[in-house]
């Protein structure tokens, strides 16, 4: 059967043993009588529309059959009447948006979760279709409009996948409880969800596996150190099969265990005090024995403590959260630091507590605290209390003067302590800004850092109403390379690719790693046409390029979407969705070419 499909993305056996197959071009299902691929025809003439990729293909109980359709909504089907028909059509106003998950819960309805619009619900006996995301309805609180997959445990309970957290929906109330990496997650993007024989919910995320227990609260990680063959785990792709053990996929491999045979770690961790300095000068071997406090002078400038989580497992996934009782008495976020400094504490009692938390996720016991006693002023002793009542009136004026003096100095000190730890913080925050900004690969801006170069670039062309373009573009057939070569081989490409960026391109111009091996490029001053002749450069470059590995010599070519938005105030979506359109279409045309997008292309 002629076909240009490329990816599937989703496969489904119905309770009439027809299987179904949603592709990135057309809607297939398998012959039961010839077991041939047949495409289904009529199928978008129905529903009055231009061929598009099928998302997800879903059965609810009564039979029926569901399909979400890239960019447009859900259509379902009646077997039985062969009936097809538009149930929801709300995906048209972001582009690329489409249906990622759907399901059904019993005395509730239809739940579906979608790429950028957040989960859309149709409550049983009811046509209507309700939107919940931040530009809908916002009852139900969710911590974004970008759900990855949903999912339905043994006793009902909705879950959400999403990429700020792991959200429990309660169907009855919409009431909402939700998990991030603070409770103990390994990472705040939730991939997929499933639990086991024994109820406990299984998380894919895309820095380790999880397991909650909803009972109590507790979730235990696990790393590559417990088996895993990777730390970044596929969407969707986590199952569980008739004996109980549990399949997940990662980005190099899957991996099956049986929950139920694992041997899990829950000892508590300890903490302990590793060295610990006053004024720059180290105290701790003054700090031995059971009952171990810290006494400080009134004026000391600085207090320096580091501790250790005592669990080797996974040493480097340790963390911890503290507080000074008597200053700060709510808990920090977590953190792999070791180190805390506390700059010129005032006269009095605190209580230090650092509460560890080992790779599994499992809190220390007990928590770690040390007294710290800052010595009062000598003029707060009794006797001196005694000669200042007894002494002359000029003797008390004199001593209330050299107080305000006494005090004026050490303001001046502390202010100035404080200003340097300031400058010190600021100059840290900037560089733990611009790591988090830039993918660790290329060492080129990732999303979100190009996400942010886009809204000032956008901001000062408007400004002073100067063109720009956005350019997306991909290594074409790139997965086929990693199969081939593996995936060392990929990277080197991609680090390859992005020298070629820095040097073809122009100082003022932005490129960055969209993801995976999607890249894009801000192109001040620049309109559509200016930029085809920047990509068709950049494409000639690529094709020459020869990247040697091991002793193969690898060769790529790149597709190139281009668009130059003239609406001002278009949110980043709207720009990269238009690009990609084009570079879709670059695909369709054969690859190792450059679009520039035109609203014909979303219309054919």
């Amino acid at each position: 059967m002629e076909s240009n499909a490329r990816r599937i993305e989703s496969i489904l056996t119905d309770s009439t043993g027809r299987t179904w197959l949603a592709t990135n071009t057309f809607l297939f299902y398998i012959d039961e009588e010839t077991d041939e691929l047949m495409r289904m025809r009529g199928f978008y003439r129905a529903l009055q529309m231009r061929p598009s990729p099928v998302s997800e293909i879903f059965e609810d109980p009564y039979g029926r059959l569901w399909f979400g359709i890239w960019g447009r909504g859900l259509a379902s089907y009646d077997p039985e009447s062969e009936a097809l028909q538009w149930e929801y059509q709300g995906l048209s106003d972001l582009r690329g948006d489409l249906i990622h998950d759907m399901d059904y819960v019993a005395g509730s309805g239809h739940w579906a979760a979608t790429r950028y619009s957040g989960l859309l619900h149709r409550p049983s006996g009811e046509s209507e279709w309700r939107e919940y995301s931040s530009m809908g309805d916002t009852s139900l609180n969710l911590p974004s409009d970008t759900i990855l997959c949903l999912y339905t445990d043994y006793d009902g309970s909705l879950w959400l996948c999403t990429e700020l957290g792991l959200v429990h929906v309660n169907t009855d109330t919409l009431s909402t409880r939700a998990w991030s990496r603070v409770d103990g997650l390994p990472s705040d993007r939730i991939l997929a969800l499933h639990d086991d024989l024994d109820g406990h919910l299984w998380i894919a995320t895309g820095q380790g596996l999880a397991r909650l227990d909803e009972s109590s609260g507790r979730i235990i990680s696990f790393g590559l150190n417990d088996g895993l063959p990777a730390m970044e785990f596929q969407r969707r792709a986590i199952t569980r099969d008739s004996f109980g053990n549990i399949y997940a996929g990662t980005v190099r491999g899957a991996v099956r265990f049986e929950p139920s045979g694992l041997n899990i770690e829950t000892r508590a961790p300890q903490v302990a005090l590793s060295r610990v300095w006053a004024d720059d000068i180290e105290i701790t071997p003054r700090l031995r024995g059971a009952n171990v406090e810290i006494h400080l002078p009134r004026d000391h400038r600085n207090l320096v403590i580091q501790y250790s989580v005592l669990d080797f497992h996974e040493p480097e996934r340790n963390s911890a959260r503290y507080r000074l009782v008597g200053l700060h008495n709510e808990w920090s976020q977590l953190t792999d630091s070791r180190q805390l400094i506390f700059p010129r504490l005032a006269p009095g009692e605190y209580s230090l507590e650092v509460e560890g938390w080992n790779s599994h996720g499992i809190a220390a016991e007990p928590i770690l605290r040390v007294p710290v006693v800052v010595a009062h002023p000598w003029w707060m002793n009794w006797w001196v209390v005694i000669l200042a009542f007894a002494g002359l009136a000029a003797f008390i004026v004199l001593i209330v003067n050299l107080r305000f003096q006494s005090l004026a100095r050490l303001n001046r000190r502390l202010d100035q302590q404080v200003q340097e730890r300031t400058q010190e913080l600021e100059a840290l925050n900037a560089q733990l800004r611009e790591q988090s900004q830039t993918d660790y690969l290329t060492s080129l801006p990732n999303r979100r850092g190009f996400t942010e170069k886009f809204a000032w670039l956008r901001a000062q062309m408007e400004r002073y109403q100067r063109p720009f373009s956005l350019v997306l573009f991909d290594v074409d057939h790139f997965k086929r390379l990693n199969d081939v070569h593996g995936h060392d081989a990929g990277d080197q490409v991609l680090i390859a690719l992005s020298e070629l960026l820095r040097q073809r391109l122009r100082e003022q111009d932005i490129p960055g790693r969209w993801g995976g091996e999607e890249f894009a490029i801000l192109l001040p001053e620049t309109n559509a046409e200016q930029a085809c002749m920047v990509c068709e450069n950049l494409r000639k470059h690529l094709e020459r390029m020869v990247v040697e590995y091991n002793t193969e010599s690898l060769q790529v070519t790149a597709t190139f979407g281009i668009y130059a938005g003239e609406q001002r105030g278009t949110s980043i979506e709207h720009w990269m969705s238009n690009a990609d359109a084009a570079l879709y279409h670059g695909k369709q045309q054969g690859r190792n070419c450059s679009v520039i997008f035109s609203p014909s292309l979303i219309t054919n």
